[in-house]
Parts: C-alpha cells; sequence; structure tokens
C-alpha cells in the first residue's frame, strides 16, 4: 500500500486523505480498499489499461492511478 500510496501524484494523495478523513496510510489496509474500491465506483473507473492509452480524452493522472490500482486490486 505504501508504494501504491507514494507512487501517486500530490494532488492524487490529498484527495485519498481527504477521503480517509486525515492520513490514508494510518487506515487499516481493508479500509484503505476499501476506499478505493469505493472511489473508483464511484468516480466510474475503469481498469482496462489499453483504454488509457488509446483514449486521448482519458487525463495522464487519472490513467496512472487507475493503472496503479488495477495492479493493486488483481
Amino acid at each position: 500500500m505504501q508504494t501504491f500510496y507514494h507512487g501517486l501524484t500530490q494532488r492524487s494523495c490529498q484527495q485519498l486523505d481527504a477521503t480517509a478523513e486525515g492520513s490514508f496510510m494510518s487506515l487499516t489496509l481493508g479500509k484503505a480498499e476499501a476506499i478505493m474500491a469505493k472511489m473508483a465506483k464511484n468516480l466510474n473507473w475503469t481498469f482496462n489499461t489499453q483504454t488509457c492509452h488509446e483514449s486521448e480524452e482519458v487525463r495522464e493522472e487519472l490513467c496512472a492511478l487507475s493503472t496503479k490500482m488495477d495492479v493493486l486490486l488483481s
């Protein structure tokens, strides 16, 4: 989880911390996974890394986060 978190952009880290109502890294693994799954569902993220590289409409940051979450959740 630390590798995932520290690989994010500063903005993504801030969003996760805000969602966690404090420090994301202080959460248990189960709570952290639940927050990420809920965020992915609410934002309609798909974890198809090919889609990120094929579509110019998808922002770079979202692609990076999506790819990292795909690896983490698989």
